[in-house]
């Protein structure tokens, strides 16, 4: 009965897998089968060899080719980093998580993989996260996994103020010159802890607080070390709130654009422009700085649309009142990092401009210094295409990023925007260094033939140096603040003839 009992089931079993269609995977089908004929083997040795005990062998050996046919340990490991990967953190994660045990998620983020990666290489790069790994291993006996592309994590049951000493130790060693092949450098490193307990919704808010607080944390100021808190959590809360507004924005004209007066020196009137955006709603979380949604949107895939909506919203108004003819010389729009290096850019625009009848003379476009430094070939490309149709170019931010003068040389920008942080130390600080800068820049960029618009004029004082100068535009607080449209063409018919 025994034996009878033993081949009805393996018959049921073969039968099963060998009908179940897509329900099981074929290399899955192919080990039940393999495994079962293993079973079936031992046991009609056994029939005729009674002497001999295999069966409970083979069905241990069952068990184990099944397991390993399912359970690949190739599928959890890292081989780049000789790491657990990021398919086990998140296995591994949710287990424990479910456990209900206090459980703290430390992450070793490296801040700039890939101006590293750029100079050493991907592989080199991956034995760097490899002896980062080996030296977490050492400090904290524990698992090392490679969840993120940037990040080693460690899943730890001890009480924080257990580790504190091994984070310290660990902080120490991020610290050190690396040895790479033959490269040494220092990289930039900080960890992220999560207790687990003060995440009240599901694991997957772990992860993305993970994701958060890995996008938003730098080294910076000295310190290295942050710890998940309820700052943290508002922190990430402000920013799904504002990736919210910004798509109801986008779906219900939600955006407004404002306008800040440019004055030209030699004119001695307001003959510019430049366009900037605002949110309309400020009631739910108040008033937010385009430096702050900006950049939501370029993470979210949601700046092709932004930069769409405000291009048509300048062209529109322009159009209505026909500032291209007298009243303005240009209008500047900003185009954002992503924009610039779309390959339907131009002709975006371009059927902007056709359908409200713009003169593309009539449009500035905007790129800030490191867009212009990053972007490369297709950036080229679209600013060749924009300026067959008659756009000119300004270079946003000049001086906060890593001037390019290479491109300055080839001339490719019409207008050369200073930013504020090269203007007020030479007012506020009474810093020589600052003001031998600022004069020796505007002179090789006049040299340069290239029109410059100061950025961040507030006081008199400033305008009467910059316009001794020769510097060929103003714009700040000092004339007018970013106004609506109706206030804007008020602005313009209220200076002086």
């Amino acid at each position: 009965m025994t034996y009878f009992a033993v081949f009805f089931y393996i018959a049921l079993t073969i039968i099963r897998v060998l009908t179940s269609g897509d329900a099981i995977r074929r290399e899955r089908k192919f080990a039940i089968v393999t495994g079962t004929m293993i079973w079936v083997i031992a046991a009609i040795v056994q029939f005729f060899n009674n002497e001999i005990l295999l069966f409970a062998m083979a069905v241990t050996l069952m068990i184990l080719f099944i397991y390993l046919s399912f359970e690949n340990p190739k599928e959890h490991f890292d081989e780049d980093t000789g790491t657990l990967n990021k398919r086990t953190f998140h296995l591994m994660l949710n287990d424990q998580y479910d456990s209900n045990k206090p459980l703290l998620v430390v992450s070793v983020v490296m801040d700039d993989l890939l101006p590293i990666q750029s100079v050493i290489g991907h592989d080199n790069v991956n034995r760097l996260l490899e002896q980062v790994a080996n030296q977490m291993q050492l400090l904290f006996s524990n698992f090392v996994y490679h969840s993120r592309n940037n990040v080693l994590s460690l899943l730890l049951h001890e009480p924080l103020d257990e580790i504190n000493l091994k984070l310290s130790q660990l902080e120490t060693y991020l610290d050190q010159t690396f040895k790479v092949a033959q490269y040494s450098f220092v990289a930039k490193f900080h960890i992220d802890i999560i207790k687990t307990k003060t995440v009240k919704e599901s694991c997957d808010e772990i992860y993305e607080l993970m994701n958060y607080i890995t996008a938003h944390h730098q080294s910076i100021n000295g310190q290295k070390i942050y710890l998940l808190n309820e700052a943290i959590i508002s922190q990430k809360q402000r920013h799904l709130t504002i990736e919210r507004m910004l798509h109801d924005a986008i779906n219900h004209d939600g955006l407004t654009v404002v306008y800040q007066p440019i004055y030209d020196v030699a004119k001695k009137c307001f003959r510019s422009a430049e366009a900037l955006v605002r949110l309309t709603d400020t009631q739910t979380i108040g008033f937010i700085s385009p430096e702050e949604f900006i950049i939501i949107a370029e993470r979210k895939g949601l700046i092709m649309d932004l930069g769409r909506i405000v291009f048509e919203k300048v062209c529109a108004f322009s159009a209505t009142h026909q500032l291209y003819n007298e009243a303005l010389d240009y209008i500047e729009v900003n185009l954002s990092g992503i924009q610039c290096v779309h390959p339907d850019l131009p002709r975006q625009l371009e059927t902007i401009m056709k359908r409200y009848d713009i003169p593309p003379a009539f449009l500035n476009l905007e790129i800030t210094e490191t867009a212009s430094v990053e972007s490369g070939e297709m950036l080229d490309r679209n600013m060749i295409d924009l300026r067959k149709l008659g756009c000119s170019f300004s270079m946003d931010d000049f001086g906060t990023g890593y001037s390019n003068l290479s491109k300055m040389s080839e001339v490719v920008y019409d207008l050369v925007k200073i930013d504020k942080s090269l203007i007020w130390p030479c007012f506020t600080e009474n810093n020589e260094k600052s003001l031998a800068i600022l004069k020796n820049m505007i002179n090789m960029l006049l040299e340069l033939n290239v029109k410059i618009v100061a950025e961040g004029i507030e006081t008199k004082e400033m305008q009467d140096f910059l316009v001794a100068q020769n510097i060929t535009y103003l714009q700040g607080y000092f004339f007018s603040r970013p106004i609506p449209e109706e206030e804007f063409l008020h602005f313009l018919d209220c200076q002086p003839e």
